[in-house]
């Protein structure tokens, strides 16, 4: 991400609440992420889980992309 993309992303948490609302999930997805991967084995059930988390996590992002590159076009 380039510092142009930064600051409309920071402009866009401050201004637009859906936004605002993904990058919060999104936060929320990477630390369930990160306290999985803390882990030395996962559970078959965990492993599902994993992989169920990373793909929303990857749905959230690609609907901030959208969001970003619609006011980059603006």
């Amino acid at each position: 991400m380039n510092s142009g993309e930064a600051a409309i992303r920071e402009s866009l948490i401050a201004s637009n609440d859906h936004f605002r609302q993904l990058a919060s999930q999104h936060t929320e997805l990477e630390q369930q992420l990160h306290r999985l991967s803390d882990q030395r084995f996962l559970s078959p059930e965990e492993q599902v889980e994993e992989a169920r988390l990373k793909k929303e996590k990857l749905h959230v992002k690609d609907a901030m992309e959208n969001l970003l590159h619609a006011s980059l076009t603006h």
